[in-house]
């Protein structure tokens, strides 16, 4: 009986210290759970007062606006959207679009125009370039002394004149060695500077007016009447002359010849000088002229181009440079007609282009190819193969 009693009372202990530990258990969590949640309420209370305060919504949804573009017109979205496309795939650069050769703009070539030059600046670079070629005998001859013009119209030194200007190097050893002198004079007033040898003289002009040589007024058309010479030394031989010369740069096209259209034409005309003034006090004339007339000899070419009355008409300006707009030579004066004043008279001018052609015609090789080859070997094929025939003519006319 006690020990029956005694199990009851153990189990009844038993299940009072259960009870008694579940309800403890149940009264300590909720308060420790709590402290967590103080805890956490105050961590949060220290990290807003350290941190930036937060965007509301209204000036996040502004800020985004701005940057996004959303104030801008329905028509920027759609373009906003095709660039994002056209990120997301490189291989489509316009988007939506094909990328090829007919979607892209056309390639437009702008050619810019060659920048204007002023006749002062043109006026200045000729007179540097332009040459007074003095001849004079050295015994009695049948014909006398001759001022001429030219210009050089190569760096290497190459000077473009007349015909009946050059025909003196012909006869430099006529009647004597070095009866005949020529030198080639620069500057203004014209001092001595060079000294020259022929390259070329028109084979056709000398055939048909070797006979002008001692006549007083010769009388022609022009045509033919061109010469190149080459300079090859300074009169005073102890002195080196320039690497590279002064020049005006040759254009042989008719196009370059227009009527109407503006020239400078630059010389060294000595028609109201005497002998003695020629040698001392020769300056050089340029001026600005008007072409009037365009002539030709056949096949409705630009051979001849016409200025009328002009302070270069006179004797002495043959050989002097016509240069255009863009700076470069395209004639030089060849004849004039007579008259009193050069006021009446009419200059005249052989075109770039006609003497091309006659270099073409009677050489195989125009102005320009005659310019880019060696000037010294030319000059000596020319002296040693033809030079002797053409004095061989003069000879002949002046005999």
């Amino acid at each position: 009986m006690h020990s029956l009693q005694f199990k009851i009372l153990i189990i009844v202990f038993a299940f009072g210290l259960v009870v008694g530990l579940l309800l403890f258990i149940d009264t300590f969590t909720p308060e420790t759970t709590m402290v967590f949640e103080k805890e956490d309420a105050k961590m949060l209370e220290t990290l807003a007062s350290s941190s930036p305060p937060v965007v509301q919504l209204e000036e996040l949804e502004e800020t985004t606006a701005a940057v996004s573009g959303q104030d801008v017109e329905e028509a920027d979205l759609e373009d906003v959207e095709v660039a994002r496309n056209a990120v997301e795939d490189p291989d489509d650069s316009l988007g939506n679009e094909e990328n090829d050769e007919d979607s892209l703009p056309p390639i437009v070539e702008i050619n810019e125009p060659p920048p204007q030059i002023s006749f002062q600046d043109i006026n200045f670079s000729t007179r540097e370039a332009i040459v007074n070629i003095l001849c004079t005998t050295n015994a009695v001859v049948p014909f006398g002394s001759i001022s001429g013009s030219g210009v050089i119209i190569d760096p290497s030194g190459i000077i473009i004149t007349n015909a009946h200007i050059a025909q003196y190097y012909l006869l430099k050893d006529y009647p004597i060695i070095d009866g005949v002198t020529c030198v080639i004079r620069t500057g203004s007033p014209a001092r001595h500077m060079y000294v020259a040898e022929l390259l070329y003289i028109s084979e056709a002009w000398i055939e048909e007016h070797a006979g002008d040589i001692i006549k007083e007024k010769p009388v022609g058309t022009g045509e033919n009447d061109f010469a190149l010479l080459r300079i090859t030394g300074r009169t005073l031989k102890e002195q080196e002359p320039p690497k590279t010369f002064a020049y005006v740069e040759p254009s042989v096209g008719d196009e370059f010849a227009l009527k109407n259209q503006n020239v400078l034409i630059a010389g060294y005309p000595a028609g109201f000088l005497g002998g003695v003034s020629i040698q001392k006090t020769l300056y050089a004339v340029s001026t600005i002229v008007q072409i009037k007339e365009i002539f030709t000899f056949s096949e409705n070419l630009t051979d001849l181009i016409s200025f009328g009355g002009n302070i270069a008409a006179q004797q002495g300006a043959s050989g002097s440079a016509i240069v255009d707009e863009n700076n470069h030579i395209i004639g030089v004066v060849v004849t004039s007609t007579d008259a009193e004043t050069t006021n009446e008279r009419d200059l005249r001018a052989l075109t770039l282009s006609h003497i091309d052609r006659a270099l073409l015609k009677e050489t195989g090789s125009g102005l320009l190819e005659l310019l880019s080859g060696d000037a010294t070997v030319s000059s000596a094929l020319f002296q040693s193969t033809r030079a002797p025939a053409l004095t061989e003519l003069l000879l002949q006319a002046i005999e």
